[in-house]
Parts: C-alpha cells; structure tokens; sequence
C-alpha cells in the first residue's frame, strides 16, 4: 500500500512540475528572441532616374537568427525629392541626380534601425525637349512655365539646369526669376524682373550626366 502511495506522490510530482513548467513557458520562462539589429539591401544601389526597386530589410535577433521582416518597418529618406522612398512599401523611386541615405526602422531598440546609400543617374540620353517649344511673356506681367524631359529618362524639370541666352549667346538669367513650381501646370517658371528683359531669347536646358541640350524660345514684350 505504501508503495502505491509513493507512486502516486511520484506521478503527481512529475506531474505538478509539467504543469509549473507550462505555466512558466506562458509567462516568460521561454522568452522568444529579440530583435537586435536591423540590416537594408542591398547596399550601394544605383538607379536611373524614374526607375524604381524594392528596398528589403533585414532582422537580428538576441538568438543570433535572422529573418526578412515583411511589415512593422518604417522607412525614411534623406532626400526625397532624389529618392522617394514609401513610409511602409520601401519601394525606391529615383527622382533627380545625386545620392540619398534610405533608412529602415522596428522595433523599440536603438540599435533596430539600418541604412544604405541610393545614388540616382542619368544615362543613355539621346535628346532633352522642352515644352512648350515657345512662350511669351510680359513685363510685369504673370510667370511662364517650361519642362523638360529627357529621352529615356523622362521628367528631368526640377533637376536640370536652365539658362536663358540672348542672340549673341551670352547668359540673361539675371534679369530674371526664374524658380522650380511643383504640381500640376508648374514646372520651371521664368518672369523677366526689368525692362531691360525686352527681346527674344532661347531657354537651354542641361543635365548632369548628359551631353544633350533641349531649347525654347522665350519672348519678352
């Protein structure tokens, strides 16, 4: 009989200690790991402008496993109007020329957040056009818009550089304002600030990286 006793005492020891363990592992005993680090690729990226890639971020975990982390991360750029970056997608978008540090952030710690560099450039242009191909304007009166676009590559108006060359082919931007206006019906804006801006001119438009050079005719009265 008291052998019995004691194999029941015995199994119900055993099976407390499956239950306090249970109960354990509920509440904390095993603890999943942790995220420790957060690393983006790939790393160094180059894009042409209008062109547009799936930025991915990586996790580290206290375990030392990692894994792809697939929601949770916010993303950021340094710069988007080079390189647009969706807050939740990081989907890259190249802008205009130059270069842009992409960030990706989860979790709590101060150390869950990486970065790279996305350089954008222009290659491959056979011709930048500029629309309208002529305009003109009135002193005093309201700012004309031109844009630009360059084959391949597309829009290039906020990027490029724009001048404004008399008949002797000397530079008049001083007698200008001219400025960058976003949105639909914008674009580069030319308003003469004299008289002195009283005459035909031709808008050349360039771009970094490019050899090509887009024209417009640009009068004043």
């Amino acid at each position: 009989m008291s052998s019995t006793k004691s194999k029941l005492r015995l199994t119900g020891a055993f099976a407390a200690m499956a239950t306090l363990a249970l109960a354990l592992s509920c509440t904390g005993f095993f603890v999943n790991p942790t995220l420790t680090g957060v690393s983006v690729g790939p790393q160094s990226l180059t894009l042409n402008i209008n062109q547009t890639w799936q930025m991915g971020a990586t996790g580290t975990y206290s375990d030392g496993s990692q894994k792809a982390l697939t929601s949770g991360v916010a993303w950021l750029s340094s710069d988007d109007t080079t390189v647009l970056v969706g807050q939740s997608s990081g989907i890259v978008t190249g802008l205009q020329t130059g270069s842009a540090t992409i960030t990706a952030s989860a979790g709590s710690c101060s150390a869950c957040s990486g970065s790279t560099t996305v350089s954008v450039v222009l290659t491959g242009v056979t011709s930048i056009t500029v629309s309208p191909s002529s305009q003109s304007v009135s002193i005093g009166g309201t700012a004309v818009f031109f844009t630009a676009t360059a084959a391949p590559g597309g829009d290039i108006t906020q990027g490029a550089t724009w001048n404004i060359l008399d008949s002797t082919n000397t530079n008049q931007n001083a007698n200008f304002s001219i400025s960058y206006v976003p949105g639909a019906g914008g674009g580069e804006s030319f308003l003469p600030s004299s008289s002195a801006a009283i005459g035909t001119y031709t808008i050349s438009v360039t771009y970094t990286g490019t050899t090509a050079v887009g024209t417009a005719k640009l009068t004043v009265n």
